[in-house]
């Protein structure tokens, strides 16, 4: 604190960024700022440090880094002067006065001599977008490097990496359309000065001739930053496939790629064959033909044949005209091109480029013929009336209707022709002009032609060619370090330093320090670093641009350039931008005025002058005028009226978008004793009103709200933009336009547009002038608004008018009339009518630069868009016109957006692309296998509103592309039920039931059987029920999910089959973007339809069809009716085509047939077209015939069968032996009476010898305690399966480990496989009765985790030739079998310890490990005892083995089924039949007739894994052996 005054009175607070440690001080100067990076509040004894993502510059001075203070030589004086005038408290003078001695207002005179700061580190603030702080105590900011940003409201700490597909270049410079010197030489003169030490042309200058400060002609010259504030997307024709990319790849040359965002290479695609495109191509049609090629360049090149060529010039293709003996020989004289001279051009001047001279005695001239001077000349549009020869020239020429060509032997120019025009070939090292003259022309410096080449290759950038007539790129010299050149640069000198760095151009380039930046050579031979601009800043070294303060932000000219400030409350800063432009009101000429008065050196009238006609600040008026941009140099405060509630505000908000205000200006006059100083305004908000329908605002503080244009629509109110008119509709507001007069240059007349411009043309306008523009509405409740962007006639004598009315003959009320100047206030004007009229007309004497203005329409309302008409779609959003509405072809139709019923009846296949425009709301969607209860019913029902509908249906999986069965009905409609057999209804052709305990579904008739679901013609048998795919069935309030979806049953379990159901309105709407298929079973024959019809009986129809053709089992007649396939024929497809007679082996016995009966296994038939089973016979003896053989086929050597057999079976001393390709799976082939069995993969195929061997182990390996021992060698390997678990031996850890020892060094204790416990419990010797392992210490082979049902383990190895084949048998409670003596390292076959020859021999793919009740030592492949022969495939192995076999038959349909394994035992099938949930799994029967010897019963299993949907896998019992064969498909076998 401080006291400044004797006597009584309180003590003043330090204030905030101030700090004062002394007892009894007398003034502020005793309060010291804090420094950069710290803060304090008021009254405060030390500063705090700002936290990481914040900062503090300290004190900072105002501008006064940036004034500019002339050559006065009293300059101390008038500091001295002001600062007397502080001291008598004249405080006003650094407000309002301007300081004449020093050249600048006293504002700034104050600061500059010290007596008036800017502000104080009075707060910490956020670093702004595209910066960070790291560190706490910061007093600036860290720009973002490349590749990385961070938006303004991200944390403040650190930079974002910028993901695959985008990049950021980091500090960088902004660019600079906006700019138009309308003089040249500016920004040299800007950057001379700057490069002459007077930076001051960047603070307060004024340029003459650019009309505006020179800070900002400093900014278009190059002078500016942008911070990296986002992650920008690559652009088309390139990609980025890594995080943090400061730049984005462009695609390879040859290739293209419109996308954007791309993250890989591959997002490039190749061009055609035989075409090629220049590296960052983005579109196909940049992809051209190669030399050597032709064709369509976007789509084909072939290469050219043999005795022709192709070099892409204009003459190219004109064989039909000229020969190929002399187009061979312009190719050999390597002739790229043609050009043509211009009227008066001699020979001389046309053909002498690029080596050519008149004469043809060089050889370099090819002669021309007749034709071929004919030919040419058509080439450029010009038509040889008559020939003639030319003695004087050798140029071929054209003159007046008549083509001279050339004569042999000619070597003279003649220009006697003053009207001629003349050919001239180009060669190699030339290029033609593509305006007239079309002259060949020498490459110049900076370009080179490859040979081949027709064009002048410019240099790339970043190189410099000093040299003419370069044939090779290789003339291109690369730049210096850090210095880059512009494409086709032809100097050293043009080597300029990059920017962010500095130095003479074609020299050496140093990099720019922190704080200062470079981006331009300012004009001459040196690129120079230059300071931050007040209201800029940067804090990274090498920078080319300093970053603009972000809207909210701002920095003095005095502050550090490394950061930028947050505006507090009540303050705010646009960033860059315009100071108050929309305000002003030029009153006629003050513009002029004002840059009048600034070109006469007066600049500071754009700081403190006020405009006397305008009635704003001067400051403001050169803004408006164009003079004058700014930079975010300081935060402003909010006007009345307005607010800032927050921090870093960037406008002052009143009314939101989607609203307007209302706006009162009062004056009144300044109080001040300035006599510069007249009149200010201030303003008075009105209240925010909403926007009317078909109207919109989108910015803050909108005085107006604009109409929605053509093709959009405002379909509520208060809305900040308007929506485009969906696809199928469109909002018809155009106007045509039509014009005369005297402006015939700029009459340009169009039909049902939606804007457009009018103009009186280029440059000044002619005396007398008269002409007019009418524009009529092509729709009526259209308004059409015109506005005048430029104007500038001559004031009271050149007028523009503007009138309307009801009728385009009677526009006679005048609207708007305008001469002089542009007046924003007055140069707007409209028409409710539909017509508008503009005439223009001018005096005999003085003209100006005219006029140019734009109109648009607009709907009156706007806020509805008019759907297509119904049998039309359209794709097109926004569309203005009915235009756009395209006919429906035939087999599809479309409906106009009205009211409809919902689909009547069951619906079958019915298209979700179709569902979409019902307005559909889903509340119900769960797979089949989900239990539905009462509340998802009634969720469903109080999810519509009143009068609305419930959609209720399936799907066979969530992306399918139709319902398999869906229904409508009313919500009023759906109530609960109590009978099992009867379904209420119909209710919208659909008869219903709700059971609660039971089911809820629907079916095509009242009759159900419930229990609990609907079973109604669930049986495959059931062919005549008629009503099975119009059912739909779900439990209800049980634990079971879905029973059915039309003919589908038994999905109580199914994950895939979807259950759904929607609310839906009372009324739907179909919207046009598309023309929906006619269902099956319906068709539409012509275009424009809005129905489709039913197909006619005995015909059906699929998606989409336009005819209906007879259903399967019935065939065309000549008169266009279906009839039924007669007997001993069938038809299997939709189709009106003839009926196909059963071929052999097959009959079938009705009419209408789909499907012919085969002869039963055992039986054979030769004749086609059988209608009984009496044409089928007995096989002979030793054949055997199939299910629907045509022929008895021979049993295989080895075998034999009695007459009547589908089967052979091996002779005595045979055994079976199957095909290679039939062990697939292994999971298919397990052994089905283990006890247990798992098994695991391994990497690469090998016997099980060499897996083991690859530990680098023996038997006699000594366990050392360590961690490989420990942890297994192997570590923990999951099984792929474990298929039979009737204990948990294998399954209680799911792994196994091989070789583990027992976690502690005691040479022995180790197993090869661990199956338990890891370590085996501490020992894999004493206790085996308690853990699970083969191949232990000493003592035990195995453990039997203490079970002694099991005393037999097994190590099988799998191969696709061989199946599961027993490599290793082991017993478990002996000890030949330890790690020591089990030979499991050693090669070798001992069956006294159980081990096999295929443990050394057979490569293998997985291995099994198995436990059992018996020790069977027998060394058979066990897919071998399961099987009997199979004829088709099977063989008989005449060695003499396993000869036991029964003569059981092996009946499988096809080598697809043979895999198959049922996987169950007899126990667990009757569990199954028992428990509710399965018993639908599983059926079971016996064979009867077809009984064969131990082949007794048969089984289906509904989800065995052969199983399809409907029709599941079947299997026999095969007795002997105990084996369940696959037998087939249920609906195959059936026929049996």
């Amino acid at each position: 604190e401080y006291k400044s005054r004797l006597g009584p009175g309180n003590c003043t607070a330090c204030r905030n960024g101030t700090f004062s440690q002394t007892i009894g001080a007398i003034s502020n100067a005793n309060c010291t700022a804090c420094n950069p990076g710290e803060t304090s509040a008021a009254r405060s004894t030390s500063c705090s440090v700002c936290p990481a993502g914040t900062f503090s510059k300290g004190l900072m001075c105002e501008d006064e880094d940036g004034w500019f203070g002339g050559n006065h030589d009293s300059a101390s004086a008038s500091c001295t002067r002001i600062s007397s005038n502080m001291d008598m408290g004249n405080t006003w003078v650094c407000d309002y006065g301007y300081d004449s001695v020093l050249g600048m207002s006293a504002r700034e005179a104050c600061c500059a001599c010290g007596e008036r700061a800017l502000s104080f580190p009075d707060e910490c603030r956020v670093c702004g977008a595209g910066t960070y702080s790291n560190t706490s105590a910061a007093s600036t900011c860290a720009v973002c490097e490349a590749g990385k940003a961070r938006p303004a409201n991200a944390s403040a700490i650190t930079c974002s990496v910028c993901p695959a597909g985008t990049f950021s270049p980091g500090l960088g410079c902004e660019e600079e359309e906006g700019f138009n010197a309308n003089y040249y030489g500016t920004c040299e003169m800007v950057a001379e000065s700057i490069a002459t030490s007077d930076t001051s042309i960047c603070d307060y200058a004024i340029d003459y001739q650019m009309r505006m400060t020179a800070r900002d002609a400093c900014c278009v010259c190059g002078n500016r930053t942008t911070l990296p504030s986002e992650c920008r997307t690559c652009h088309a024709g390139s990609y980025s496939n890594q995080a943090g990319a400061s730049s984005c790849t462009a695609c390879p040359p040859s290739t293209y790629s419109n996308a954007t965002g791309s993250t890989l290479e591959t997002v490039c695609i190749a061009c055609p064959q035989h075409a090629e495109s220049p590296a960052g191509s983005t579109k196909m049609k940049e992809c051209k033909c190669r030399p050597g090629s032709a064709g369509d360049n976007n789509t084909v090149c072939s290469l050219c044949a043999a005795g022709t060529f192709s070099t892409n010039n204009p003459f190219v293709g004109m064989t039909g005209t000229i020969a190929d003996s002399t187009l061979k020989m312009w190719a050999a004289a390597d002739v790229r091109e043609w050009i043509l001279g211009g009227d008066s051009q001699s020979c001389d001047t046309v053909c002498t480029h690029a080596g050519l001279a008149c004469s043809t005695s060089s050889g370099k001239f090819p002669q021309l013929s007749k034709t071929d001077t004919r030919a040419l000349y058509g080439f450029f549009g010009y038509g040889c009336g008559s020939m003639s020869s030319y003695d004087g020239a050798a140029s071929p020429m054209y003159y007046s209707g008549t083509c001279y060509h050339q004569q042999s032997g000619t070597s003279t120019c003649s220009g006697s022709y003053s009207n001629a025009k003349r050919l001239c070939a180009c060669i190699e090292g030339s290029s033609m002009a593509t305006s007239l003259p079309f002259e060949c022309q020498t490459c110049r410096a900076g370009t080179y032609s490859d040979s081949g080449a027709n064009i002048c290759t410019v240099c790339p950038s970043g190189t410099y060619n000093s040299f003419e007539g370069s044939t090779s790129q290789a003339a291109c010299m690369t730049c210096p370090a850090h210095a880059e050149s512009p494409a086709e640069s032809s100097n050293v000198a043009d080597c300029i330093c990059v920017p962010g760095f500095e130095g003479v151009d074609g020299g050496e380039c140093s990099i720019c320090e922190v704080g200062k930046f470079s981006n331009s050579s300012n004009g001459t031979a040196f690129r120079q670093c230059q300071s931050c601009a007040p209201g800029m800043f940067s804090n990274i070294s090498g920078a080319s641009a300093c970053a603009v303060c972000d809207a909210g932000k701002a920095r003095p000219a005095n502050a550090s350039a490394t950061e930028c400030l947050i505006c507090g409350l009540g303050t705010f800063s646009v960033g860059l931008g315009c100071e108050d432009k929309e305000s002003f009101n030029s009153n006629h000429g003050s513009c002029s005025s004002v840059a009048a008065r600034v070109a006469g050196g007066e600049t500071w009238i754009c700081d403190n002058a006020v405009d006397n006609q305008m009635h704003i600040m001067a400051r403001e008026a050169c803004c408006a005028c164009g003079t004058r941009t700014t930079l975010p140099a300081e935060c402003k405060t909010c006007v009345v009226g307005t607010y800032a509630n927050h921090s870093g505000a960037s406008a002052c908000a009143t009314c939101l978008p989607g609203t307007h205000k209302t706006l009162l200006i009062t004056w009144e006059i300044a109080n001040t004793s300035d006599d510069i100083g007249r009149n200010f305004s201030s303003n008075v908000e009105g209240p925010c009103l909403p926007c009317a329908e078909g109207s919109f605002s989108a910015s803050i503080n909108s005085t107006t709200c604009s109409k929605c244009e053509a093709g959009k629509h405002g379909p509520a109110m208060g809305v900040s933009s308007c929506s485009l008119c969906p696809a199928g509709t469109f909002s018809p507001y155009s106007v045509d336009v039509t014009c005369g007069g005297s402006c015939n240059e700029s009459c340009i007349s169009s039909s049902g547009s939606a804007s457009g411009t009018f103009s009186d043309g280029a440059g000044n306008y002619e005396n007398s002038e008269d002409c007019w523009w009418l524009l009529t509405s092509v729709s009526p409740n259209t308004e059409i608004i015109i506005s005048f962007v430029l104007f500038e006639t001559e004031s009271n004598y050149d007028y523009v008018s503007v009138y309307t009315g009801n009728a385009s003959d009677s526009l006679t009320q005048q609207i708007l009339r305008l001469s002089g100047s542009l007046n924003s206030s007055a140069n707007v004007a409209k028409s409710s009518t539909g017509f508008l009229k503009i005439t223009f007309t001018s005096d005999g004497s003085v003209t100006r630069s005219g006029f140019t203005g734009k109109w648009r329409a607009y709907g009156i309302p706007s806020s509805k868009c008019t759907p297509c008409p119904s049998g039309t779609y359209s794709t097109v959003a926004g569309a203005i016109s009915s235009a756009t509405c395209t006919a429906c072809i035939a087999g599809k139709y479309s409906l106009a957006q009205t009211n409809a019923k919902y689909p009547l009846g069951v619906q079958q296949s019915y298209s979700t692309e179709l569902f979409s425009g019902l307005s559909c709301t889903v509340c119900y969607n769960q797979p089949y296998s989900h239990s539905t209860q009462e509340s998802d019913i009634e969720n469903c029902r109080l999810a519509v509103d009143t009068g609305g509908w419930i959609a209720m249906g399936a799907k066979s999986s969530s992306d399918a592309s139709a319902f398999a069965v869906l229904a409508f009905l009313p919500t009023s409609d759906l109530v609960t039920s109590s009978s099992t057999s009867q379904a209420y209804g119909p209710s919208n052709g659909v008869y219903w039931y709700y059971f609660p305990r039971q089911s809820v579904g629907f079916a095509s008739s009242s009759s159900i059987s419930l229990s609990s679901a609907d079973v109604s013609d669930s049986s495959l048998s059931d062919s005549d029920s008629g009503t099975c795919s119009s059912r739909l069935s779900w439990h209800l309030d049980l634990s079971a999910g879905g029973w059915r979806a039309g003919c589908a049953t038994s999905l109580n379990s199914d994950p895939t089959w979807r259950k759904m159901m929607f609310s839906c309105p009372g009324s739907h709407k179909h919207q046009q973007s598309t023309c929906l298929d006619c269902v099956p079973g319906k068709y539409s024959s012509l275009s424009s339809a809005t129905a489709c019809l039913y197909c006619p009986v005995l015909t059906t129809s699929e998606n989409g069809s336009s005819s209906c053709e007879c259903i399967i089992g019935h065939m065309a007649n000549t008169n266009g009716s279906c009839t039924p396939c007669e007997k001993g024929k069938f038809k299997n497809m939709i189709g009106n085509g003839s009926c196909i007679a059963c071929g052999t082996g097959k009959y079938v016995g009705t009419t209408g047939s789909t499907v012919c009966s085969d002869c039963m296994a055992g039986t054979f038939s030769l004749v086609n077209g059988s209608i009984s089973n009496e044409a089928c016979v007995p096989c002979p003896a030793d054949h055997f015939c199939l299910l629907g053989q045509g022929d008895a086929r021979k049993c295989p050597p080895h075998s034999t069968t009695p007459s009547g057999r589908w089967y052979c079976s091996c002779k005595a001393a045979h055994h079976v032996v199957l095909p290679d390709h039939f062990y697939s799976k292994p999971s298919s082939h397990i052994p089905v009476n283990f006890t247990a069995f798992s098994y695991i993969a391994l990497e690469s195929t090998q016997t099980l010898l060499h897996y083991m061997q690859s530990f680098g182990l023996t038997g006699d390996s000594s366990n050392d305690g360590t961690d490989l021992w420990t942890n297994s060698f192997s570590g923990d390997i999951a099984y792929v399966s474990s298929p039979v678990a009737q204990i948990d031996y294998f399954t209680r850890y799911a792994r196994v480990r091989i070789i583990d020892g027992d976690g502690s060094p005691d040479v022995n204790d180790w197993s090869i496989f661990n199956f338990g416990v890891a370590n085996g419990n501490g020992d894999y010797d004493g206790n085996s009765h308690r853990e699970s392992f083969f191949g232990g210490e000493s003592v035990y082979s195995g453990g039997n985790d203490g079970d002694s049902s099991i005393n037999v383990g097994g190590v099988w190895g799998f191969s696709h030739k061989r199946g599961w084949t027993l490599l290793y048998l082991l017993n478990l409670g002996d000890s030949a079998a330890n790690h020591r003596d089990g030979m499991w390292f050693n090669a070798g076959t001992n069956l006294t310890i159980g081990k096999r020859d295929a443990y050394d021999t057979l490569p293998v793919n997985f291995i099994g490990f198995s436990v059992h009740d018996t020790n069977n030592q027998t060394d058979r492949n066990f897919d071998g005892k399961s099987f009997p022969v199979w004829a088709n495939e099977a063989t008989c192995d005449p060695s003499g083995r396993y000869s036991n076999l029964s003569d059981a038959a092996a009946v499988f349909l096809s080598r697809d089924q043979m895999h198959c394994s049922l996987g169950l035992t007899w126990k667990q099938l009757l569990v199954l039949k028992q428990e509710k949930e399965t018993r639908e799994r599983i059926s079971t029967g016996g064979l009867g007739k077809r009984l064969v010897n131990e082949i007794k019963v048969w089984v289906c299993d509904r989800d065995n894994e052969c199983s399809e949907t409907q029709n599941p896998m079947c299997f026999v019992y095969e007795e002997v052996h105990r084996v369940f064969i696959p037998w087939g498909l249920k609906a195959q076998v059936l026929h049996r």
